[in-house]
């Protein structure tokens, strides 16, 4: 089984994310590098069949990509393709040097969603 994690090349994985991914797919994932500058219409078309046949896990928000591999998976015509997310409900406050207060998404917590 092939497991990508979908990952902009600007952002990190947590510690708490790599421990969860681990934790379900043990060392069979690795990650699928996103460019900084992201992907046109035509390239996610190109990149969602690279994909249709593996296990995705989108640590990166790309719209487009995520509704492609969703309806392929839910269409059945992907044997093979597993869509997650990876999601925090929590948030922590945050004080900037300038004083203002704001809220940022925790460093645990994370949790593995099956898109159905």
């Amino acid at each position: 089984m092939k497991v990508k994690v979908v990952l902009n090349e600007q952002h990190t994985l947590l510690d708490n994310q790599k421990e969860l991914i681990s934790n379900k797919f043990g060392d069979q994932w690795e990650i699928f590098s996103v460019p900084a500058a992201g992907w046109n219409r035509k390239e996610i078309g190109e990149v969602a069949k690279k994909l249709a046949n593996d296990t995705v896990v989108f640590a990166s928000p790309i719209p487009l990509l995520l509704g492609t591999l969703a309806h392929e998976q839910g269409s059945g015509h992907s044997e093979g393709l597993q869509v997650l997310l990876l999601h925090n409900d929590k948030r922590e406050k945050k004080e900037l040097p300038t004083g203002k207060v704001i809220s940022v998404v925790a460093k645990t917590g994370w949790e593995l969603i099956p898109i159905q």
